[in-house]
């Protein structure tokens, strides 16, 4: 009921808010209820958004550009569900890079929102979803994230999106071109 998802969603926040000192977090200024709503204030800034980062610099990122910048998304995405919950929509959609250089994770939503066969609308990103969000009453957990954050990093190195995880189960191949598979190291091909 709707009373439940307010407080699904109040306790959701409050568990981001506990993690503000990470660098790839945004910063959550203030959590509130009002007018049988809960809000969420997140600081404001000039982060340019990721798919406007990586076509400024050639349309794909280099491994040892990419690498650094994905760490930090490793370590809050581990603490995250050592917390007790999954960000479950890592995308390009929902990265930016801040002033300072650093990737910066956005766009949270509790569970509910982030799989198929709950009182929400589901948002799931192409490419980026895993095949359990798109199925009724799936779990979702670490490994869930963990695709969307390596389909994300394959659209930093290669400019190109997976395909979707319902295509995906049909033909798993990740087709990568010869250019691409040539300046990547092999362990990260």
């Amino acid at each position: 009921n709707y009373s439940v998802a307010v407080s699904d969603f109040e306790n959701y926040y409050k568990k981001i808010m506990s993690l503000s000192d990470m660098s790839a977090m945004v910063v959550v200024e203030d959590i509130f209820r009002e007018n049988n709503t809960c809000y969420v204030i997140e600081e404001n800034n000039d982060n340019v958004p990721f798919t406007e980062y990586v076509a400024k610099n050639g349309g794909h990122l280099e491994w040892d550009d990419a690498r650094p910048l994905f760490m930090p998304i490793i370590s809050l995405l581990e603490a995250l569900h050592k917390v007790g919950i999954g960000h479950y929509a890592v995308s390009p959609s929902n990265l930016s890079v801040n002033s300072e250089g650093k990737l910066i994770l956005n766009g949270f939503s509790t569970e509910n929102e982030r799989k198929r066969g709950t009182m929400l609308k589901s948002q799931l990103f192409s490419g980026c979803g895993a095949p359990e969000q798109y199925r009724n009453d799936n779990v979702l957990d670490d490994a869930t994230d963990i695709y969307g954050f390596t389909a994300t990093l394959f659209f930093a190195l290669t400019g190109n999106l997976p395909a979707n995880a319902k295509d995906r189960t049909k033909d798993s191949r990740l087709l990568i071109s010869t250019n691409t598979v040539k300046r990547l190291p092999p362990h990260v091909v």
